[in-house]
């Protein structure tokens, strides 16, 4: 699993590729709590992403909620980062 979130994190493609067919499964988290699709495209690796994406990567989905201006909450849905 380190090797699918160092590939995403370095927009190795092929090795991504490799890893996702033989099973490894796409939503793991790092000891930060990141995906290898988050690490994929903080990292600027869109073809990294899309191959995360068509191995089965979740999108993590959260509301943003501005309470006042200039203070703004991320707030994710319950279960959400639950794979």
């Amino acid at each position: 699993m380190a090797a699918l979130l160092a590939g995403a994190r370095d927009g190795q493609v092929g090795d991504l590729n490799r890893l996702l067919t033989s099973g490894v499964p796409a939503n793991v988290r790092d000891a930060n709590g990141f995906t290898p699709l988050m690490l994929a495209v903080v990292s600027g690796h869109l073809p990294a992403a899309r191959a995360l994406l068509d191995g089965g990567a979740l999108v993590p989905v959260v509301f943003v909620v501005e309470r006042r201006p200039g203070q703004v909450i991320i707030d994710p849905p319950e279960g959400l980062f639950e794979p």
